[in-house]
């Protein structure tokens, strides 16, 4: 009997929390409402700016400017070549031995390939300077020089210097030995020969240019 008026009792105080009016109870749709307006002012508050200070404010303003001059230092002026008639920009696409066009290319591509270029090589706007130009300009000082100093026609500055030659008189031992070749079982005689034969060639050559008048040297 005690045991049925406990769980009777059990019951009723159930039933009290049941139907109290102070208890308010939430639908799952609303629980994950609230679980997201929870969430959405989290993140809000997380990347919500934070106060600067005036030590903050100087740090920042610093580094600000610091990274600008750097940018300054850096960053090549920039050229306008929009407006750019198509006669200076064709004289200038040769100046640096470019083509004045390339395939299927647009006079406004070809404007922008010359701006890129003075960005990228500003210091070749005055052209290239091949091999061959500046070898004139070497020889046209030089000339300059001599005609200054006086040496222009000195007799035997330009001959060429032919160290250890073999003389004319040679040619006969010469034609004698080259009998010889392939004769019996040794090769640095015929090494010998040849290099003699080549030597008197040389001899030769060498001679006939220096028998040039100065002018044609």
């Amino acid at each position: 009997m005690d045991v049925l008026r406990a769980e009777i009792e059990r019951k009723r105080k159930q039933f009290e929390e049941i139907q109290a009016p102070n208890k308010k109870y939430l639908k799952r749709s609303q629980l994950l409402q609230k679980e997201e307006e929870k969430n959405r002012e989290y993140h809000q508050a997380k990347h919500q700016p934070v106060a600067v200070t005036p030590i903050t404010a100087t740090k920042n303003g610093g580094l600000a400017l610091i990274e600008n001059q750097t940018k300054e230092m850096f960053i090549e002026p920039e050229l306008d070549c929009d407006d750019l008639p198509r006669v200076d920009v064709i004289k200038r696409l040769r100046s640096r031995s470019q083509p004045i066009a390339l395939f299927g290319e647009t006079e406004q591509e070809s404007r922008a390939r010359l701006r890129k270029l003075e960005i990228e090589q500003p210091d070749m706007k005055e052209g290239w300077k091949n091999d061959f130009q500046s070898a004139m300009k070497e020889v046209d000082h030089e000339l300059i020089e001599e005609v200054i100093k006086g040496e222009q026609y000195n007799s035997g500055k330009h001959d060429v210097a032919m160290p250890n030659s073999t003389g004319d008189n040679n040619w006969e031992r010469i034609e004698a030995n080259a009998q010889l070749l392939g004769e019996g079982d040794n090769p640095n005689r015929d090494c010998d020969v040849i290099r003699e034969f080549f030597s008197y060639i040389l001899t030769r050559w060498g001679k006939a240019l220096n028998a040039r008048d100065e002018v044609e040297k």
